[in-house]
């Protein structure tokens, strides 16, 4: 899943950034792939989906 080979082309231009650098600045995720996983993973004793999966597992994973 995602970009094969993605790594090895960006690795050269690569560079670890201190937190404290994005301070008041932008970030965007894209968290689709989660939404997905989400949506899909999370489901009640039924097979249904849970009620506000999305939330729950955003929640989870940022917590973890």
């Amino acid at each position: 899943m995602g970009v094969h080979g993605l790594w090895n082309l960006i690795e050269p231009v690569g560079r670890r950034v201190n937190i404290e650098a994005i301070t008041n600045k932008r970030l965007a995720i894209d968290a689709s792939i989660w939404l997905f996983q989400f949506m899909k993973a999370m489901r009640d004793d039924k097979g249904d989906m849970m009620r506000n999966a999305h939330l729950l597992g955003f929640f989870r994973r940022i917590c973890r």
